[in-house]
């Protein structure tokens, strides 16, 4: 064999590698960050043979500079397959001891609070309005959506709303801009509707959901070291090294923080708004109408052939 010829593990290599890459290149759908609006969505139900029992991926986040970290004291599978137990993290640790000695409050007391873990919940969906409707999307919120999303499944009459044959769409609402908009007004529709009514992309829908990325491959665990040095670096706003280990030190084994978080959490939420801006700007997506979703029921077609397939996708 030539220098130049592969063999199978060569190529199942090349092949990792490439989906590893595309991995990469996945991004969150949300609604633009500068504008307020109502964007019709539909959650999509957890796909079985990901051995899925809930239709959403539960993980926590500690955001430095604008950029998440998996928190370490979580028990996750990662993105390359592997069960990532639950261990200590630094920066969970520096949090304990900015609240143990701070004033609530006080700048320690903010720093406290933007460094912590946050609960993040993502969800597979489909946008309505989309010039290819079937396409997956993935969406990404904080608790508070995920808990009205509980009160309506637990605590209404919407019912299972993420039920593909009698489900119902959902009027996402956005209210406010950037750092300050909510979801808290969001509601299903009114009407219960299969979730397409011709049986072309209804089969579409299905392949697309079979061959979606798992939640998983979102999830990327950086070392416990690696945490440390981010921290130290967003602590110190230095590259010397010997002035972060002194600096480091001074947190870690002082009753406070030595220096100043002031201009720190200004700093820091600055960049988190830039940041945030920048992503929306490159991902925005388009404003959906919102108008006359609902589709007849005349306009339904071959029932029973559409039926079967969602048969075969919930079995």
């Amino acid at each position: 064999m030539s220098e130049f010829e592969m063999n199978q593990d060569d190529y199942k290599e090349l092949i990792d590698a490439m989906r590893k890459d595309k991995a990469k290149q996945k991004v969150f759908w949300s609604p633009p960050g500068d504008k307020e609006g109502t964007y019709k969505i539909r959650f999509l139900p957890p796909v079985k043979k990901n051995n899925e029992k809930v239709f959403y991926f539960h993980h926590k986040v500690h955001w430095i500079n604008g950029k998440g970290y998996e928190c370490l004291n979580q028990t996750l599978i990662d993105k390359d397959g592997n069960l990532h137990e639950a261990e200590e993290c630094p920066i969970c640790n520096a949090v304990s001891k900015l609240y143990a000695t701070a004033e609530k409050g006080s700048d320690d007391y903010k720093l406290a609070g933007m460094l912590k873990a946050k609960d993040r919940y993502i969800y597979r969906i489909i946008i309505r309005g989309n010039p290819d409707e079937t396409k997956i999307e993935y969406f990404e919120s904080g608790k508070k959506l995920f808990e009205l999303l509980y009160h309506i499944l637990t605590e209404s009459d919407f019912g299972m709303i993420i039920d593909l044959k009698n489900g119902r769409d959902f009027s996402l609402v956005k209210v406010g801009t950037g750092a300050q908009s909510n979801y808290d007004t969001s509601t299903p529709s009114a009407n219960v509707s299969m979730i397409f009514n011709d049986k072309e992309s209804i089969a579409k829908l299905l392949k697309n959901l079979e061959e979606a990325p798992k939640f998983n491959s979102f999830v990327e665990f950086k070392d416990a070291q690696t945490l440390k040095q981010t921290l130290k670096k967003f602590l110190t706003h230095s590259d010397e090294d010997e002035e972060e280990d002194e600096l480091i030190a001074n947190f870690e084994n002082s009753e406070k923080v030595q220096q100043p978080v002031e201009k720190k959490v200004e700093k820091v939420a600055a960049t988190v708004t830039s940041a945030k801006a920048q992503k929306v700007e490159k991902n925005k997506p388009q404003v959906i109408d919102t108008s006359d979703f609902v589709k007849d029921d005349e306009e339904e077609q071959e029932p029973d052939e559409i039926d079967k397939l969602l048969d075969m996708f919930n079995s």
